[in-house]
């Protein structure tokens, strides 16, 4: 089974606490580690790596608590747009202001 869908850390001890923040070093191709089950677990990778494999990624931010989604579905009707992290969640599955 080929895996589509990666979690992936900043590397190097990096973080990011905003949205704009996680989102632009994702897109200047900075390194992220990949948070996985499989075989890549601890490889690093980055956007063009992501777009040669035609993988989806969850790019985790502000102490891991956040998820930037990539590729933008958004992006695909306005470049302008983009999807809005997930957010902190409750047990319960409710979102956390």
């Amino acid at each position: 089974m080929d895996v589509t869908h990666y979690s992936v850390i900043p590397s190097y001890g990096r973080d990011y606490k905003t949205l704009d923040e996680a989102r632009q070093a994702w897109l200047d191709g900075k390194d992220f580690t990949i948070q996985s089950i499989d075989r890549n677990n601890g490889r690093q990778m980055s956007i063009r790596d992501a777009q040669e494999g035609g993988l989806s990624v969850q790019v985790r931010y502000n102490k891991k608590r956040d998820i930037y989604v990539w590729p933008e579905s958004a992006a695909d009707e306005d470049e302008d747009e983009y999807i809005a992290p997930y957010g902190r969640r409750d047990d319960e599955g409710l979102e956390i202001e």
